[in-house]
């Protein structure tokens, strides 16, 4: 049997360094504030990457560091398409 074959890599705790509120503070600063909760959504909904522990009090998500970029972008791509929908929505009522 050959052993040259190529594994994923594990991923660990290691890699999930950010707390909620420190994302939210990357958000607000790139201009896209968010609140805790939606951030939370986010999370469960693998959004961000996160993983979910649990504390002496509740349970709480920790966020890789990287991929959060990447609904940031996405974020600004959504905010971009806002005015155009907008326009187009025929009762005038903003969505």
């Amino acid at each position: 049997m050959d052993d040259d074959t190529s594994r994923p890599i594990a991923t660990t705790d290691d890699n999930f360094t950010l707390t909620i509120a420190e994302v939210a503070k990357r958000y607000e600063h790139a201009g896209h504030p968010r609140t805790i909760r939606a951030l939370q959504r986010y999370c469960k909904l693998g959004h961000l990457d996160a993983r979910k522990i649990q504390t002496k009090l509740s349970d709480m998500y920790l966020v890789a560091p990287h991929p959060e970029q990447r609904s940031r972008s996405r974020t600004k791509s959504l905010e971009a398409l806002r005015p155009q929908r907008i326009a187009k929505g025929a009762s005038g009522v903003a969505w």
